[in-house]
């Protein structure tokens, strides 16, 4: 079956102060239908320029970018995608319902079915009780919602998240994590965006890290079956010398946090597992 995703050899720099910096450096990633896939890396590490070329809001320098088997340009497949950037903007004196009309409207949905939408959207994401409230009043977390829901309103059948959960409380993790549940069994796909490993973990069938631009790791977090039905995580790693091992160990071990200590269980146990591995030698 052809991938619902297929990201071949993807590479995108940009011109920062006078020298090009490279955000990706010919990335591979693959999305089967109905999957929950995660793409976990850093701040800075290339995820969201990944996400806006597979938009198709900017261009690529080189490489492939598919989507549904067609490439990932034009117009043509926004409708069956739903979409939350990092960081969303509002029109911030009107209300969520406002904002939530109007997308749906420019989204290319009638008038009942926008009022269809945003009803079910709203009371589905928790905002129900503050959609006629104005944007400005809105905490972090009613924003985060809001966001959830725009990227729904079309019922689509791709849905792409990029750090949906940061900033938010215990509670709104959970309601987050409650949704994702509910897509897979609809038989959605998810592409979710963290710098999270448990989170990941707890959502994800498999994984793909990107660090520096590229893609450096893949596999499946550990759990149930794992992602080769061992139970334990598999991950290859690709190209990975010495300076980036350590890079790595830094962000997976997380600050003020000693590598022996995250020995002990789940995804970045996991992942630093197999690094300390290869660091024996192994030729993965």
């Amino acid at each position: 079956m052809e991938p619902l995703i297929a990201i071949r050899g993807l590479k995108k720099s940009f011109r920062v102060r006078g020298r090009r910096v490279a955000a990706l450096q010919g990335i591979d990633v693959t999305v089967r239908a109905g999957e929950v896939f995660g793409m976990l890396g850093p701040n800075g590490s290339g995820k969201s320029t990944a996400l806006r070329l597979l938009m198709g809001l900017t261009r690529a320098d080189a490489g492939t970018c598919m989507l549904f088997g067609a490439p990932a340009v034009g117009r043509a497949h926004l409708r069956r995608v739903g979409y939350l950037p990092e960081r969303l903007s509002f029109f911030e004196h009107s209300t969520g319902a406002e904002n939530l009309r109007l997308l749906a409207r420019l989204g290319g949905l009638s008038t009942p079915e926008t009022v269809d939408a945003v009803e079910q959207t709203a009371a589905l994401t928790g905002i129900a009780d503050y959609a006629n409230r104005p944007v400005r009043t809105y905490s972090k977390g009613m924003r985060q919602r809001l966001g959830w829901a725009q990227a729904l309103l079309h019922d689509p059948e791709l849905l792409i998240f990029d750090e949906p959960t940061t900033g938010l409380d215990p509670l709104a993790k959970e309601a987050f994590h409650g949704l994702v549940g509910e897509w897979k069994a609809a038989g959605k796909t998810v592409v979710l965006c963290t710098h999270e490993l448990d989170e990941a973990e707890r959502l994800c069938g498999r994984v793909t890290i990107l660090f520096e631009g590229r893609a450096l790791a893949e596999g499946g977090p550990r759990g149930p079956g794992g992602a080769d039905g061992s139970g334990e995580a598999v991950f290859r790693f690709r190209g990975l010398g010495p300076a980036e091992s350590e890079r790595l160990v830094r962000w997976l071990a997380g600050e003020g946090i000693e590598w022996e200590r995250m020995a002990t269980g789940g995804l970045r146990a996991s992942v630093l597992e197999k690094l300390r591995w290869a660091r024996r030698g192994g030729d993965e």
